[in-house]
């Protein structure tokens, strides 16, 4: 299976629906709302997350990219390429270093918080919090196709 979008009046009840079949199947399975665009998306089989807690996460740099897409769409995946960007070119030695050549993201480093703190806007802190776990989560059952 894959990663399957509802949205509509029934988006709830249609995801409901596909978790228990993916269940029923025996397949792994993450259900991510995304309240900003109304979708629900279903996560199944290889593309659920690898873990629920966004502390256990250690993601690659398309890992981190694809979280933050699947998480907020193309809006905060343009915060998260503007943001590294900035820091490359602007940043202290240690964030240039970071952000130019690091390959493994966790949760917990204070440039990822450093990160979150940057894009947050107008969203409340705990919000952003919130926002920041799901990228590693959504990130995490990410994998590049190999054919």
């Amino acid at each position: 299976m894959a990663r399957i979008s509802f949205t509509g009046a029934t988006r709830f009840a249609d995801a409901e629906s596909a978790r228990l079949a993916a269940v029923g199947a025996g397949t792994p399975v993450h259900v991510h709302v995304i309240p900003n665009r109304n979708i629900v998306w279903v996560l199944t089989g290889p593309d659920a997350p690898a873990s629920l807690s966004a502390n256990d996460v250690t993601l690659s740099r398309m890992q981190l990219y694809n979280g933050a897409l699947v998480t907020g769409g193309q809006p905060l995946l343009v915060a998260f390429e503007a943001y590294a960007a900035d820091r490359i070119a602007n940043g202290t030695p240690v964030q240039r270093i970071y952000w130019r050549d690091c390959n493994e993201f966790t949760r917990k480093t204070t440039f990822i918080n450093q990160l979150r703190v940057a894009i947050q806007g107008a969203k409340t802190n705990p919000v952003s919090l919130k926002e920041m776990d799901d990228v590693f989560i959504n990130g995490s059952g990410y994998s590049p196709a190999t054919t």
